[in-house]
């Protein structure tokens, strides 16, 4: 009756460090075969803002306009560059 008891205790000992053994390695392999979060260069994740109307826009579907000193003014549509020039001639030809 002891040696069954034992036997028992034995078996039940072993099953319990297996299965924690298979649960360790299963959660290390989990850990190593997760990818890691790529960093986002695609340009069309940059937001640009629209100075017209304000909306912020991906960089690749704006419509790019620079300056004489190099500046870049990026806009959703033509109706807000045309806007904006509008408002430049404007300025300039008051100042």
């Amino acid at each position: 009756m002891i040696r069954i008891m034992a036997r028992l205790i034995r078996f039940i000992f072993m099953s319990v460090l297996v299965f924690g053994v298979y649960k360790i390695i299963q959660h290390a392999t989990r850990a190593w075969k997760r990818k890691k979060p790529q960093k986002p260069s695609d340009v069309s994740l940059v937001l640009q803002e629209d100075p017209v109307c304000g909306l912020f826009i991906p960089e690749k579907d704006a419509i790019i306009l620079k300056n004489n000193k190099g500046e870049k003014f990026y806009f959703c549509s033509k109706k807000c560059s045309e806007k904006f020039l509008e408002e430049r001639r404007l300025h300039s030809s008051i100042a």
